[in-house]
């Protein structure tokens, strides 16, 4: 009985001891769970935050790439820059080969109207394109690239080149024909850097990543805006206005990387073979000879085996005296049975002051191959003259601002020829601007004839100076002439100090344009005339007969001109009979006319003195139509005060 009682109890106690174990181990069990959930919900939870993290960051930076296509497309529709929409390696959405003079081929769009994509689809990447100091890390490019042709060389003498007809096909078909203001659309002509990669410039890199910055710090996290709202006060206008500044200072910093070296110009026409572009004698110089006060004129070290010193024997230069030397060949005439005739040194076109072209005697030894054809500005110019051996880059822009001031320099080949003792500077002056030339960008060679001798002045500043580049079409140019780089004070006629045109001086003064203009106490402007109107045009037209004795007073001289009377002003009208006379000083003679008697004569304040208005006196900005002079025919005297 004990027995079954004593039994009874161990089965007890057994039962109860695994009982109490198995609650033990399912209790251990349930922590060992509960502890591996919780883990692995911080597991989760961490990795859902890093999700988010990299999601905000990626929203982050794709906002931020949209403000920079914003921000940089905002600029280059102030500047006027048209975007075709061809990629950086010159492709568009199809691609074909174009053979230029000589044999030349070159890779190119089928044609340039095809080229009209987005630029910003270009960027589409699933990656941040920020990384440490190199925040642009997309296939794409924020700036409007161009057509990349090959350059042969054309006859001309100012900066119009000739372009394919798929250009034209694609500016008609943009809607981009022409400029403001009735000025022909411009052309950045450039030659690309091959290292080049975007950013390039610290001032580019910097305002990158203060707009990354500005992004961040939006708790909104919508897209930056350049425009202000009516409600800021003018801290905030301010505060703008230095951003839109920075913004285009930062760009064209960042064209002087992209480019080994740029020029502007214009189109004579558009009748080039396809793939190829034709460069005028100046422009191809532009290019291939970059001076001291050239856009892109450095190489900064950013490519290898392009670049030399200015002064080989100076082993003291920096960095900055490094210019850019690029591979040049002669376009050869395709049906010429040899070449050897342009294999010499460098040689060009020249233009006489009759408009005869002639070969330019100092530019080289080499004989060019063009002698008997034709030498119409446009047409091919076989072997004359050396144009860049590489890709060029062609970018239209229709608000090339419109030129209020430029100051040439004359360089030491063209004071040896006498530049400085000619008495009619504005003149020669404005018949090379007004025949030749519709651009003016730093640096460009200007070529100016008299009697048949070249006078070579180089563009060492023009204002507006914010671009670097000026439209001289229908607008009035004040001109300066500095002295020779070198010399510390103004040239006389007498004669000049030290040349050179390797340098800028620092202490150059402004000088006036012309040796008679020295009798004025200010430099003279020079007048750029309105084109004439139509033959056919007969209402707001007078025909104008301007009679009068030369300068020199060896002989009567005449000309004969249309004028609109209601666009056309008194300075246009004495910068007309100023230049039949000779050149003589405006301010020292009166236009009179006979039965009845009427006379006209500019105010003194054309010179910068004041003095009371006397009675046939007018103010220089005065329409024709303004001060008397109306449609018909109009026979004026000139007569000396």
């Amino acid at each position: 009985m004990d027995f079954d009682i004593a039994a009874t109890r161990l089965r007890n106690d057994q039962s109860s001891a695994l009982a109490r174990s198995r609650a033990s181990k399912m209790a251990l069990r349930a922590s060992a769970s509960s502890k591996s959930r919780r883990m692995a919900e911080k597991a989760r939870d961490d990795a859902e935050r890093r999700i988010r993290t990299r999601k905000l960051e990626i929203e982050r930076d794709r906002r931020a790439v949209d403000a920079i296509y914003c921000i940089l497309g905002n600029v280059e529709r102030d500047l006027g820059v048209v975007n075709v929409g061809v990629g950086v390696g010159g492709g568009g959405s199809g691609s074909g080969s174009g053979s230029g003079r000589g044999g030349t081929t070159t890779t190119t769009p089928d044609s340039a109207a095809a080229t009209t994509t987005t630029k910003k689809k270009e960027s589409s990447s699933s990656s941040s394109p920020f990384v440490a100091r190199r925040p642009w890390s997309g296939d794409g490019m924020p700036m409007s690239t161009g057509w990349k042709l090959t350059p042969s060389s054309i006859h001309g003498d100012g900066d119009k080149i000739s372009l394919p007809p798929s250009v034209l096909a694609a500016l008609m078909t943009s809607g981009e024909m022409g400029g403001n203001d009735g000025r022909p659309i411009a052309f950045r002509i450039g030659v690309p850097d091959p290292d080049y990669a975007f950013p390039a410039s610290d001032k580019m890199r910097d305002m990158i990543e203060d707009v990354r910055r500005r992004t961040s710090s939006d708790e909104e996290g919508g897209a930056m805006t350049t425009t202000d709202d009516d409600d800021k006060d003018d801290d905030d206008d301010d505060d703008i206005d230095v951003d839109a500044e920075a913004r285009v200072e930062a760009y064209l910093d960042e064209l002087s990387y992209r480019y080994l070296t740029y020029t502007h110009g214009t189109v004579v026409e558009f009748t080039e073979e396809e793939g190829s572009v034709g460069l005028p004698y100046p422009v191809a110089l532009s290019l291939l000879r970059p001076n001291s006060n050239s856009l892109a004129r450095r190489d900064r070290g950013r490519g290898k085996g392009r670049t030399r010193r200015t002064d080989e024997d100076d082993d003291d230069k920096d960095d900055d005296d490094v210019v850019v030397v690029l591979p040049a060949r002669r376009t050869i005439d395709p049906s010429s049975s040899s070449s050897a005739s342009s294999s010499g040194g460098r040689n060009g076109m020249e233009v006489d002051d009759g408009g005869n072209d002639e070969d330019r005697d100092g530019t080289g030894g080499g004989e060019g191959t063009d002698h008997d054809g034709e030498r119409t500005p446009g047409h091919p110019a076989y072997g004359l003259f050396d144009v860049p051996d590489v890709a060029i880059e062609i970018v239209p822009i229709t608000r090339l601002p419109p030129g209020r001031h430029c100051t040439f320099v004359p360089t030491s080949e063209s004071v040896k020829n006498g530049f400085q003792h000619l008495k009619d500077v504005e003149n020669v002056l404005e018949r090379s601007l007004s025949r030749a030339r519709a651009t003016l960008t730093r640096g460009d060679v200007v070529r100016a004839w008299r009697r048949g001798v070249p006078y070579d002045l180089i563009v060492r500043d023009v204002s507006p100076s914010s671009y670097g580049a000026v439209c001289c079409v229908n607008t009035d140019l004040n001109v300066d002439i500095d002295p020779p780089e070198g010399t510390a004070s103004r040239p006389t006629a007498g004669g000049v100090g030290g040349v050179g045109t390797s340098s800028s001086s620092s202490s150059s003064s402004r000088s006036v344009p012309s040796a008679v203009a020295a009798a004025s106490p200010l430099p003279r402007p020079l007048i750029i005339l309105p084109s004439e109107p139509a033959e056919d045009a007969k209402v707001g037209v007078c025909v104008v007969q301007v009679r009068g004795r030369s300068s020199d007073g060896n002989g009567a001289s005449s000309g004969r001109r249309r004028f609109d009377v209601a666009g056309s002003t008194l300075a246009h009208l004495f910068a007309f009979a100023s230049d039949v006379c000779g050149g003589i000083d405006p301010l020292t003679f009166r236009l009179v006319t006979r039965f009845p008697r009427r006379s006209f004569a500019l105010s003194s304040s054309l010179s910068g003195q004041e003095e009371e208005e006397e009675e046939g006196r007018f103010d220089a900005d005065a329409t024709l139509e303004s001060v008397g002079i109306c449609q018909g025919q109009e026979m004026f005297m000139v007569e000396s005060m």
